[in-house]
């Protein structure tokens, strides 16, 4: 059976930056290529250029032809991604293709998934709530109520801080477009795609969705780690907090929470990106004498090593995460774990590890303060974790072949 052409598009790609979506996304290109197919990428970029002459960019990753796509002046906002040249040079570049798979529109256009849906099947996946909101993942940081489908009234007052000076009205009656937008490009895709189950529940109460067309593929381990090294110190819990950094992932959360644990009793190591200038400082603010290590830039065998000293891994997000990658990358490096009460990682927890309040260091601190008198009696969960059969990405590309097929065969009736 002969390879597919086959365009992938993402907010942004390796190696410019790479988030949670543009990491399953690599892995997806690299899995396809490896099993015969031609894979192109198409991304968008955080560079502007100077006009259209420079803003198509053409790289090879990892043997993976890249086109990124930047934004020119005046495009940069655009309250509804209305952005027609972008769409014209996307229909461009994966004109040949048999099939494209949108993986999200943030830094590109609105009107991708039907100017693509013209020529060829499109497969979406919804990684976040960005086509309904966009703060990403409808969490509001003043603790505005989001709203059920189809008024916006709240969003008009949530959303002013990022649409001055318009008045919230106005605002309201952008995101009312906005969804408008949004609900067309889920009308042209042959298939929507998410994470989790959890997600395809929280999505749907946001934009009106087909159910028939909504398919849940879990992404699957993007990376495979060396066995841990070393042993945890007995007597000392050492907690390991990993991925993105910030307010919004809880992990200053964190930190306040094990403070009190700074009398020899406990420790902490954050491995990972920092998504505020200011990230060190609030981390020093709030720790105490809790001994803190940071590793900025880690790679699989950076995290083995941490994960190899750790005996518990914590993940306090604020946000409803609609996946949460970091837990199976804890399980797979042989962790226990701990979530928050938020998303879809609280789903997928065996036995003995926790979900606990999202946005409540207190909580948090006060479970921790009792695991911190006897760390080792994670040992139990600890065997469980060993136990689990985990997504790998091989399997995500297998299932993602047979859905592209699938599409192709329908398209061609």
């Amino acid at each position: 059976m002969r390879g597919l052409r086959i365009g992938l598009v993402s907010a942004r790609y390796a190696p410019e930056f790479e988030g949670g979506s543009e990491r399953v996304v690599r892995a997806l290109a690299r899995g396809l290529l490896a099993a015969g197919h031609d894979v192109r990428v198409l991304a968008g970029t955080g560079r502007e250029a100077l006009g259209p002459a420079d803003s198509v960019l053409r790289e090879e990753v990892e043997g993976v032809p890249v086109t990124r796509l930047a934004l020119v002046p005046g495009e940069s906002f655009a309250a509804g991604l209305d952005r027609p040249r972008i769409d014209a040079l996307a229909g461009a570049e994966l004109a040949d293709c048999d099939l494209v798979h949108v993986h999200h529109w943030s830094t590109l256009s609105h009107g991708l998934v039907r100017t693509l849906a013209r020529r060829v099947p499109v497969a979406l996946t919804l990684h976040d709530s960005f086509a309904a909101c966009p703060r990403f993942f409808r969490a509001s940081p003043l603790s505005i109520p989001c709203p059920p489908r189809g008024r916006f009234e709240p969003c008009g007052r949530c959303l002013a801080p990022l649409c001055a000076p318009l008045e919230p009205a106005a605002i309201a009656a952008l995101a009312a477009r906005r969804a408008e937008e949004f609900e067309a490009e889920l009308g042209a895709a042959r298939v929507h795609v998410f994470p989790s189950e959890f997600f395809r529940r929280e999505f749907s109460a946001a934009l009106a969705l087909d159910s028939a067309r909504a398919v849940v593929l879990a992404p699957g381990l993007t990376r495979s780690f060396p066995r841990p090294r070393g042993a945890a110190s007995r007597g000392l819990l050492h907690v390991l907090h990993f991925g993105n950094l910030g307010e919004e992932k809880g992990t200053f959360d964190l930190v306040k929470a094990m403070a009190p644990l700074g009398d020899g009793r406990a420790t902490l190591t954050l491995a990972g990106q920092a998504t505020a200038p200011d990230f060190s400082a609030e981390v020093e603010r709030l720790r105490g004498a809790l001994p803190v290590r940071w590793l900025r830039g880690y790679d699989a065998e950076g995290l083995s090593r941490a994960a190899g000293e750790a005996h518990l891994a914590a993940f306090p997000s604020r946000l409803p995460e609609s996946y949460g990658l970091v837990l199976d990358e804890a399980h797979a490096l042989g962790l226990p774990a701990w979530v928050s009460d938020r998303g879809a990682p609280r789903e997928r927890l065996v036995e003995g590890e926790r979900a606990l309040p999202a946005a409540d260091p207190a909580a948090w601190g006060r479970a921790l303060e009792q695991l911190s008198g006897n760390p080792d009696s994670l040992s139990s969960v600890r065997r469980r974790v060993a136990l689990l059969d985990l997504p790998k990405v091989e399997d995500s590309v297998r299932a993602h072949e047979a859905l592209y097929r699938s599409l192709l065969s329908e398209a061609r009736r």
